[in-house]
């Protein structure tokens, strides 16, 4: 408002509540004469002209609604019960109206979870396979019971740093399922190789840890430090794939504790050393001692032309790095969902 030599502007505070606010909306006051937005315009309720999003479901005009999940809560669950109010919403719309779902994310991702969760059985399933074939069976049954309680431990102290159970951090507890079990392995060799040199058991036990239990911890923060990198990534990558590095320092540092304590408890009481005077082998034992005598020899004719040897590594191994080149790079693969996304630019 032009007040003599002053320009005063007037903010209103209030809201339109009805179109009929909006056309009373005063834009102009001269000698008491006010000009209202309804003299200049026409104004009525309608969609955007030209319209900036169209929408159409089935053939038909359509209105979309986007839900989007709060930090912490569970997808699958806010399915069921978007499930619940369509149902019960939709009786109490008038005739030709419906409100239906056209991209189901739930059910993608409860789908999606259950395959991994299946798979991390089946990689459970196969280490402890392996480990009670070549390890014997007290040997093997001792490291196996590693696994369910490092998951177990894993999954705990997951909520404590804000990770929950997505992709990322079930496929990062498929990844360290072979790195778990390796300071189980070696705690248990140790005290076993001890107990057949003549030590007792306590000792044996004491001993062992003494040796590896820096060593071992070392190791294991070596190898979480090698998945930083994806936790200090910036952006979009550093938020999908951080986890990996949190849930595989989790799982490694729970396998070293529980080596260091639960491990060498068992091993207390299963262990035991093989008498001097058994020369008993088990079938994997032959095995590799059948083995190894091809491998004795192999290393002899490597020994005997040491050059050519040299030549043929280096060969392999920039003929990998050109065949490497080769594959093509995807950072992520293409969605399974049925959802095809399409940019069309106009003229």
């Amino acid at each position: 408002m032009n007040i003599g030599g002053e320009r005063i502007i007037i903010e209103p505070t209030g809201n339109f509540d009805n179109v009929n606010d909006i056309k009373n909306t005063i834009i102009r006051n001269v000698n008491g004469q006010s000009l209202y937005l309804q003299d200049i315009a026409s104004i009525h309720r309608g969609y955007s002209d030209p319209a900036t999003q169209i929408i159409k479901v089935d053939g038909k005009r359509a209105l979309a609604l986007s839900i989007a999940l709060k930090d912490g809560a569970n997808v699958v669950q806010l399915g069921k019960q978007i499930d619940d109010m369509l149902l019960e919403f939709n009786q109490s719309l008038p005739a030709g109206l419906e409100l239906r779902q056209l991209s189901l994310l739930d059910y993608y991702i409860d789908s999606k979870a259950g395959n991994f969760v299946c798979n991390l059985i089946q990689k459970v399933l196969l280490v402890l396979v392996v480990m009670l074939i070549f390890l014997g069976f007290r040997t093997g049954f001792i490291i196996a019971s590693l696994v369910p309680r490092v998951i177990l431990a894993t999954v705990l102290f997951m909520g404590f740093f804000d990770q929950g159970i997505n992709q990322v951090s079930l496929a990062a507890l498929i990844m360290a399922l072979g790195l778990m079990v390796d300071n189980g392995v070696v705690v248990a060799e140790t005290v076993l190789v001890k107990l057949e040199n003549g030590a007792d058991k306590w000792n044996a036990i004491k001993e062992a840890c003494d040796e590896l239990i820096v060593p071992l911890l070392i190791s294991t923060l070596t190898t979480s430090v090698v998945f930083m990198s994806f936790y200090l990534a910036e952006g979009t990558m550093g938020d999908i794939v951080g986890p990996l590095f949190v849930v595989i320092t989790i799982e490694l540092v729970s396998s070293w504790f529980l080596s260091m304590t639960m491990i060498t408890m068992l091993s207390y009481y299963f262990l035991k050393a093989l008498s001097p005077n058994d020369n008993s082998k088990s079938l994997v034992d032959g095995v590799i001692e059948s083995l190894k005598v091809y491998y004795n020899k192999l290393i002899n004719v490597a020994l005997d032309f040491k050059v050519i040897s040299i030549v043929a590594v280096m060969g392999v191994f920039l003929g990998s790095l050109i065949l490497f080149g080769k594959i093509p790079f995807l950072f992520f693969p293409d969605s399974e969902r049925n959802l095809i996304t399409a940019d069309i630019k106009l003229p």
